[in-house]
């Protein structure tokens, strides 16, 4: 019998230097110490996007701006870009921005909704924020020029869950309420799927790269195709409830 030989190297984290007054600003006894649920980068590592709760009890993420977060010096690189204000806990937090040449293949094209309603807003430019709160709201704020764009109103309970496509400006958001949805940003929003045949709620909801895929986790794993919508596997076993999920990047 042969035995492989495996070798650890272990790395402490090295916390990247803030700018005194940013540093000040976040750790601010105006901020509540409570916790974060979740925190994003945007696509083009230039923003991170961190919920907070201000002593008043006012629910808000603070949007951190830095074109390069490795330089040992960011006094001059690193601000607070926006501050926007949420209606209720933020649970769940998504960055989306339409890419420029979509792919053929891209399955979005055939299953995004078919309204011929004139768009209001433009989703085919600038980055995007979404936010899901426990109110069962969705915000969507334009990162480019700070307008709260759309507010997503379908889902019951806490949005504990949300994920754009690459690509394509679809969103997927799970609930508390046992619901998955898909709304078409390139529809002004419009949800056109609703997936809801559980007696139980989904943790995390995820899109393949190449958007033929959909995973939602929570008791179990289930794949989704996205033409059809059809359930193509389900992954059990585990002994508690599955967190999260992830994609490889060349699927």
């Amino acid at each position: 019998m042969r035995f492989s030989s495996f070798f650890f190297c272990l790395v402490n984290p090295q916390l990247l230097p803030l700018d005194e007054s940013l540093q000040k600003y976040l750790t601010s006894s105006n901020f509540l110490p409570n916790n974060i649920w979740q925190t994003r980068f945007s696509p083009c590592s230039n923003y991170l996007a961190v919920p907070k709760q201000d002593i008043y009890g006012h629910d808000i993420i603070v949007v951190l701006h830095s074109p390069n977060w490795h330089p040992t010096d960011k006094s001059a690189q690193l601000y607070v870009h926006e501050e926007f204000q949420c209606s209720s806990s933020v649970w769940s937090i998504a960055f989306g921005r339409k890419s420029a040449v979509i792919n053929e293949n891209y399955s979005t094209k055939k299953t995004r909704s078919n309204s011929t309603v004139n768009c209001r807003h433009n989703f085919t430019k600038n980055l995007f924020l979404a936010a899901g709160l426990a109110n069962g709201k969705i915000n969507i704020w334009n990162i480019d020029t700070g307008e709260l764009t759309l507010i997503l109103q379908d889902h019951k309970s806490t949005v504990c869950s949300l994920a754009f496509t690459l690509n394509s400006m679809q969103l997927v958001s799970t609930s508390h309420d046992k619901t998955i949805k898909l709304w078409d940003l390139l529809d002004d929003g419009n949800m056109y799927k609703t997936i809801h045949q559980w007696t139980f709620k989904f943790n995390t909801v995820q899109w393949s790269p190449d958007e033929t895929l959909l995973c939602a986790v929570g008791p179990f794993v289930l794949l989704y195709e996205t033409v059809h919508w059809q359930e193509l596997f389900k992954f059990d076993g585990h002994e508690h409830t599955v967190a999260d999920c992830v994609f490889s990047s060349d699927r």
